[in-house]
């Protein structure tokens, strides 16, 4: 049997390439093709031995909604050709990420009108709807009438738009329900199955898949902590007061640098992909080395999950991936910043979580408490969830 992963933006591929994995261990027999629209971020990284582990890789050109209408559009018919090569097996399984792309929106419609034996499953991390308001989003009527034009002249999914306190966008999602079934990665290995033949629903959760690649390094390397960065924080949450999260940001790192020095752990500064190698506000005063390795943060804890200590950042939700991983991971937003709505955003993300391996920092002395909760991927049972789970969000008609 064969099956599809969609995604360009790099924590989807790489959740997709970890799916791939699980799949080739459920039948060695089944084919994984993954479809990757181009992505700036994705582009930049070295992900080359990630594409090695599908049978067959398609690459699609670059394809976005943009304010420019006119070059969205020429750039929505170069992606429409190039997508209509894919030669797409009959009776398959197709995994995209409910997704805020372009590229993403047009592949997922073009599949489900031309291939009708073909199942489209729709992925997000959480069951919950992104509240935009919470970190200062507002409804944007301008964005969306661009959309609805893109959606007449492209025949795409008719998407919405959100834009933060000064007009820049922020966020998109789709107008109307997908005639899709859903799949939840969730933050633990419970099996809901049952929970979804009783209610009747096409949604199921399963358990993200967090491979550990024991071979995916060859230099064996020293014990070390990481550090999450984000250069255009303050940019990006309106409520922030800039002055006192540079000086509460450097208090932290210089703590952290100091935590492990004791030990002998050298800590990791990981930019974010947008920042190249600038440092986020605050964080130059500790010293911090830059990892230079151009992978993502799953990529990151997939790869050398062995040798990571701790993983820790203010906001960035890289430490959740942490947590799925078995890493322990920290966040400073308690600590950084100031408004409570924000707070409160983050707040209910570490409740939802529901993990001893994800820890809310409230002051600086809780540094390192948790180090002691790391733990291991159960492989086998990943693999009799998934296995499990397909079948019954598919139905029989595709049990592997």
């Amino acid at each position: 049997m064969t099956f599809y992963f969609i995604a360009g933006e790099p924590s989807s591929f790489f959740t997709m390439v970890n799916i791939a994995y699980v799949i080739k261990k459920i039948n060695p027999n089944h084919v994984v093709v993954a479809i990757v629209p181009y992505h700036g971020f994705l582009a930049k990284m070295e992900v080359q031995e990630f594409f090695d582990e599908f049978d067959r890789v398609w690459h699609l050109p670059p394809c976005e909604f943009q304010r420019n209408i006119f070059l969205g559009f020429f750039r929505g018919r170069a992606f429409k050709k190039a997508m209509k090569n894919i030669v797409f097996d009959e009776n398959s399984i197709a995994f995209a990420f409910t997704s805020m792309e372009m590229s993403v929106n047009l592949l997922i419609k073009h599949i489900n009108e031309k291939y009708k034996s073909i199942k489209v499953v729709l992925l997000n991390f959480t069951s919950k709807k992104f509240d935009c308001a919470a970190v200062g989003g507002r409804f944007s009527k301008l964005l969306t009438f661009l959309n609805r034009l893109y959606s007449f002249m492209l025949d795409c999914y008719h998407m919405k738009s959100y834009v933060d306190a000064n007009g820049q966008f922020m966020y998109r999602e789709n107008c109307q329900q997908l005639p899709f079934p859903k799949l939840v990665l969730s933050d633990n290995l419970l099996d809901c199955n049952a929970e979804l033949e009783q209610q009747g629903t096409r949604q199921i959760s399963l358990p993200y898949p967090s491979i550990i690649r024991h071979s995916a390094h060859i230099k064996k390397q020293e014990r070390f902590v990481v550090f999450f960065g984000e250069g255009t924080l303050a940019n990006f949450y309106v409520q922030l007061d800039k002055q006192f999260l540079i000086k509460k940001t450097a208090q932290y790192v210089n703590a952290i640098r100091n935590y492990y020095a004791g030990k002998n752990i050298k800590v990791y500064y990981k930019p974010h992909p947008a920042d190249g190698e600038k440092l986020m506000a605050g964080c130059a005063s500790a010293g911090f080395a830059i990892f230079n390795e151009r992978i993502n943060a799953e990529m990151l804890f997939s790869k050398y999950h062995d040798d990571i200590v701790a993983a820790y950042t203010v906001c960035s939700h890289s430490v959740l991936f942490g947590s799925k991983y078995g890493i322990p991971s920290y966040w400073a937003y308690e600590i950084c910043f100031t408004d409570e709505e924000l707070k409160n955003f983050f707040r209910k993300i570490t409740s939802d979580n529901k993990s001893n391996l994800l820890k809310s920092l409230i002051s600086l002395d809780q540094i390192g408490s948790i180090d002691d909760n790391k733990t291991r991927t159960d492989m086998n049972k990943i693999v009799s969830t998934w296995k499990n789970g397909i079948q019954i969000l598919t139905g029989e008609a595709y049990v592997l």
